[in-house]
């Protein structure tokens, strides 16, 4: 199972330069010395978290959050780790460690910083 992850990954390398590819997955609550972390949640279990590592394969990591304030609810994602999370992003790719849930205004800004 976890061969399958990880040839199924390597195989957008490959496609044309002109084609943005987005991979989602789930994710886990995992213990690390007893701090509760948000790790890639794909099907393999330990051997694709401990030996694939997906998230090391992309240069872009999203991962969702919702933020509630009274009746105001709002899905954003998260561009940058907080310690807890598995959130990545190059410096200045997004306006900010969170984002709000629209992968349009995703790809354009990746995009951007790509290609200027």
């Amino acid at each position: 199972m976890g061969s399958n992850v990880y040839q199924t990954l390597k195989m957008i390398d490959p496609l044309r330069d002109d084609l943005m590819v987005i991979v989602m997955a789930h994710t886990e609550v995992a213990s690390f010395n007893g701090v509760d972390k948000t790790v890639f949640g794909v099907p393999g279990g330990k051997l694709v978290s401990d030996v694939v590592k997906p998230v090391g394969m992309f240069s872009v990591c999203l991962e969702t959050t919702v933020d509630k304030s009274g009746e105001d609810v709002n899905y954003m994602f998260m561009t940058q780790s907080n310690t807890v999370n598995m959130a990545k992003s190059p410096d200045g790719m997004f306006d900010g460690a969170k984002i709000p849930n629209d992968m349009k205004a995703v790809l354009e800004a990746i995009d951007k910083y790509e290609n200027g």
